[in-house]
């Protein structure tokens, strides 16, 4: 007595295709957020784009010139180092290295740096002279209201570098949660592929045995007769167009991701590292 191989297609293919359907349930999860997380991030990159040029907008009416100038000028940490003659036989590269560490408190402006120097080294140079000659003057005053004025422009000036730090870093964020999703459809993207291939496998080829005569010995046959008979006859076509309607739903997936792959890419590239250069924010913060 031969087995009824009727209940072994059935089952086979009924058990391969909840499978699969459990699988791209799975995956239409996925794949709806993994686009809300695209757009979320997307929409977030815009708002710290916009405040970055709030940020550089607030930078560029500050008066780094100006207060770089007064701290120059008042400086005694640079007068003092000129009546010493630490910059005695340096090149203009090592002078400006020199008066940033002298006076920390200055912005980078490496040119308006040398010409201060240059107006201020005679002056110094003459009062060093006068020294010698017999007339002391042990102190450089400080003008009080001046200095107030500097370090409310320097307050102003700190707390936008601050914001500048802050959004660099929200930058960086963005842009690695922006890779870590890229990342994440290549394995959604291989499971797809997968189950293309696993669906006329698993449930077509089953399923076109059926109906199975009882009591029948099971052949396989892989004449072309036999397949063009199965090919026009009603249960051929219907699994055709069951074929072919899972495998567009697929293939639908697959395009998605590619979109989603590309809106990504997009806006990797998007977040460049102007964003995350301090110096892009103001020249004088480097």
């Amino acid at each position: 007595m031969n087995p009824d191989w009727n209940w072994f297609f059935s089952s086979f293919s009924q058990s391969a295709a909840a499978l699969i359907g459990i699988i791209a349930a799975f995956i239409i999860s996925k794949l709806l957020n993994l686009n809300e997380k695209i757009d979320t991030l997307i929409d977030h990159f815009d708002d710290l784009v916009i405040e970055y040029e709030k940020i550089k907008s607030g930078l560029a009416i500050r008066s780094f010139s100006w207060y770089n100038e007064n701290i120059f000028e008042n400086s005694n940490s640079i007068k003092i180092a000129m009546k010493n003659d630490k910059f005695e036989s340096l090149d203009e590269n090592q002078v400006v290295e020199l008066l940033y560490q002298v006076e920390p408190k200055l912005f980078k402006d490496d040119i308006q740096l040398l010409i201060l120097f240059n107006k201020l080294m005679p002056r110094v140079q003459a009062l060093k002279q006068r020294e010698l000659n017999g007339f002391y003057d042990s102190a450089f005053p400080e003008p009080t209201k001046l200095f107030e004025k500097l370090n409310n422009e320097r307050a102003l000036i700190d707390s936008l570098k601050i914001d500048s730090d802050s959004l660099i870093q929200s930058f960086h964020k963005n842009k690695r949660q922006m890779i870590s999703l890229s990342n994440s459809i290549t394995p959604i993207k291989n499971i797809i592929i997968i189950l293309i291939i696993a669906f006329p496998i698993t449930v077509i080829y089953p399923l076109h045995f059926l109906p199975y005569n009882v009591n029948t010995p099971l052949i396989l046959s892989y004449k072309i007769e036999a397949f063009l008979s199965f090919l026009f006859s009603l249960n051929g076509i219907l699994l055709i167009v069951f074929f072919i309607t899972i495998e567009i739903i697929f293939l639908y997936f697959i395009a998605l991701l590619n979109k989603y792959k590309l809106n990504i890419f997009i806006a990797i590239n998007n977040n460049h590292d102007t964003f995350q250069l301090i110096e892009s924010y103001s020249h004088f913060l480097i």
